[in-house]
């Protein structure tokens, strides 16, 4: 597509891709961008003007917006998550003692993924992409972006893939530099504060990137989060032995706002843009599924069950190929094609 014909497709028929939060369960977002990149024959950052995410949504965004195929991310989460998250006997007392997850298992799984890009800056990715963080000193939401101007471009993309994915209770704060200048600040994942970064996006898209919003689209990919964010058990029941284990350290909050959140950010996305401006990508798992489904969950048994909503997922592509958005997704294809 030549430059001119890129800022037009930009301005008539701005597209987003945007990716929520969800730990080990982003597997199931990768294998259903592989197969949304096939269906398409385009890869996502030469379909989408900005690529945005949060927790592992934000590694798969940086990822994707650096040209890595989304199938190799896939591979990379299967080959690298058990790494990330490995399984401790007494998983709830482990907790009581800080976080049971070491940060730098995070940074090490992308420099894998990203071997020529994690130490590039966020202004060096071809795409514009953004993830989000949480500053706990400042008790304020931080978007991490690319493009010119923003306070957080000279971020590496190592430190803003740590940064969006240090989830309390599950890994501790990591400290982002800013560039070269000496500064950094302590950032935790952005799951507490918009674990879907749809409305956010909207917003950048439209004040940082002068997208017009009456013409924007989305295309949101979910990450099979169980039905209320699977924290059913914060009931005054659970809070024997074994569920003051599980809670200690605040990890059932956490994932209550993060469930809240992520509820609260797809319903205004979809309010401000429409239905057919509005298409989301995610799977809900049966209730002997979504006891698999924690965020931290990297065994086979779960990456089998993410496999296996993935597939179904796959296979309903067909019915939203009428969907507006599909639609602008294959005309933008055809336009990389040329």
């Amino acid at each position: 597509m030549a430059p001119d014909d890129a800022a037009e497709a930009r301005q008539t028929m701005p597209l987003l891709l945007c990716l929520s939060g969800g730990g080990f369960r982003g597997y199931y977002s990768a294998l259903v961008l592989a197969a949304v990149e096939e269906a398409v024959g385009a890869p996502c950052n030469r379909i989408f003007d900005l690529i945005a995410g949060t927790s592992i949504g934000g590694i798969l965004a940086l990822g994707l917006a650096h040209g890595v195929p989304a199938r190799t991310l896939a591979d990379m989460i299967r080959e690298h998550g058990p790494a990330i998250f490995p399984r401790y006997p007494l998983p709830g007392l482990r907790r009581a003692f800080g976080p049971p997850y070491r940060g730098g298992r995070v940074g090490d799984a992308v420099k894998r993924i990203l071997p020529a890009q994690a130490n590039l800056s966020l202004s060096a990715a071809p795409t514009p992409v953004m993830v989000v963080s949480v500053s706990p000193a400042t008790a304020r939401l931080v978007v991490l972006s690319s493009w010119d101007g923003g306070a957080t471009a000279l971020m590496s993309t190592a430190d803003a893939a740590m940064a969006t994915s240090a989830a309390p209770t599950y890994f501790p704060s990591h400290r982002a530099s800013l560039g070269s200048g000496g500064t950094s600040m302590d950032l935790v994942d952005g799951g507490i504060a918009a674990n879907a970064p749809d409305a956010l996006a909207i917003r950048e898209a439209t004040f940082s990137l002068g997208l017009p919003e009456e013409r924007l689209a989305i295309l949101s990919v979910g990450t099979c989060a169980p039905a209320q964010g699977g924290v059913g058990t914060l009931t005054p029941a659970a809070f024997g032995l074994v569920g003051t284990l599980r809670h200690l350290g605040g990890r059932g909050l956490v994932d209550l706002m993060m469930a809240v959140q992520e509820a609260h950010g797809l319903t205004e996305a979809r309010a401000r843009l429409g239905g057919d401006r509005y298409l989301r990508l995610d799977r809900a798992p049966s209730g002997a599924q979504a006891k698999l489904l924690q965020l931290d969950n990297a065994s086979e048994q779960a990456r089998r069950t993410l496999e296996d909503l993935a597939r179904q997922t796959q296979a309903g592509l067909r019915d939203h190929h009428s969907h507006g958005v599909w639609r602008r997704m294959v005309a933008r294809a055809q336009f990389v094609r040329r």
